[in-house]
């Protein structure tokens, strides 16, 4: 994992790990649910959240990162790299950021 959490933390066992396409049906399911909420305000279609199921071909490009509380997946993170001449370097955009709403404030 690239991140835990140390004790008294009120997330314990908390872990930010790389998508593997066996967690793909939990992330659409995400994916979803983040472009309904009236938050984003945003619609798109089924199939184009489908498309992430090319996103290994991109993997060098962009990151996946899955939020995972004991052995549940509860959010994401859609990053994209890109390169800046601007700031003399890599770029990290943070593309998409969702954690489920019973975890959400913690």
């Amino acid at each position: 994992s690239y991140y835990n959490t140390s004790k008294g933390s009120l997330l314990t066992n908390f872990k930010i790990i790389p998508y593997i396409q066996s967690n793909y049906n939990e992330l659409l399911h995400m994916m979803i649910k983040l472009y309904k909420d009236k938050i984003q305000q945003q619609s798109i279609s089924l199939a184009k959240l489908k498309n992430i199921k090319h996103y290994p071909i991109r993997l060098q490009l962009d990151k996946i990162l899955l939020f995972k509380q004991h052995r549940e997946i509860i959010g994401y993170a859609l990053l994209i790299n890109y390169w800046s001449n601007e700031y003399g370097g890599d770029i990290v955009y943070v593309d998409e950021l969702f954690v489920k709403e019973s975890y959400r404030s913690k």
